[in-house]
């Protein structure tokens, strides 16, 4: 996450609040709300659907910056997300992006168990936020193993969600996952899985710049936007906010 006007130098891994905050009114706007990758957990160990117009939102590592910057945004729209935390890491910086990316400052215990009461939900990112395959599978299971039952004592949180650092993962290490006692696992962007502990997952930052002038091409997009059952809805949600 970025203030308006300042380069992070990390291209497009980084949004800034003013592109966060219209992207978070679209979805507002069509009456999307949240959901906790726990509250996904809980349905799917119950065998139970997930509710229309839910969607969730991620953010990986637990940078401050999430917090500064990207909380206030989403509580604005009534929105909450999941952030994958390196406990290993927690109130250093960014380590495993040295010489590739300038050092950010990641959350503290404190901050964390901030964002818990504001019912922002946490999930794990390893220890070190190593790349999975590269390990033998004594260490992934330390990996796993350890950075939940450290989450868990420090927040006094059940975990249940897991992150594959660099979206590296192999079937082997998505059942270590499941043993570990998550209960499910989200992979990088751009993939097409629906596995449960593969979950993919969508970056706005690649649909949002070509979305929007997309629809706005199109020839009912104008009808539809003249429209007077369109202007009441409009106005509508517009009283609501």
């Amino acid at each position: 996450m970025l203030p308006d006007g300042l380069d992070s130098g990390h291209g497009g891994l980084c949004v800034t609040t003013t592109r966060l905050t219209a992207q978070m009114r679209w979805f507002a706007r069509l009456g999307f709300r949240t959901i906790a990758l726990d509250t996904v957990a809980h349905l799917l160990d119950n065998g139970l659907p997930v509710p229309p117009r839910r969607f969730v939102i991620t953010f990986d590592d637990g940078y401050l910056d999430t917090l500064t910057y990207a909380v206030p945004v989403l509580e604005r729209f009534g929105f909450t997300a999941t952030v994958f935390v390196v406990p290993g890491l927690v109130g250093d910086t960014n380590s495993w992006d040295r010489g590739r990316f300038a050092p950010a400052e990641l959350m503290r215990w404190d901050q964390l168990a901030g964002l818990r009461r504001r019912g922002f939900s946490i999930g794990s990112h390893t220890m070190s936020h190593v790349s999975l395959t590269r390990l033998q599978p004594d260490e992934v299971w330390w990996e796993l193993s350890a950075s939940r039952r450290t989450l868990q004592e420090r927040l006094e949180i059940e975990v249940r969600a897991f992150c594959y650092p660099w979206g590296d993962w192999a079937p082997w290490v998505a059942e270590l996952v499941s043993t570990a006692g998550y209960s499910l696992a989200c992979d990088d962007v751009g993939r097409t899985s629906n596995a449960r502990f593969v979950m993919a997952r969508t970056d706005p930052t690649y649909w949002w710049p070509w979305l929007t002038p997309l629809v706005r091409s199109h020839r009912w997009y104008f009808r539809v936007q003249r429209s007077p059952a369109l202007r009441q809805v409009v106005a509508a949600v517009r009283r609501s906010a």
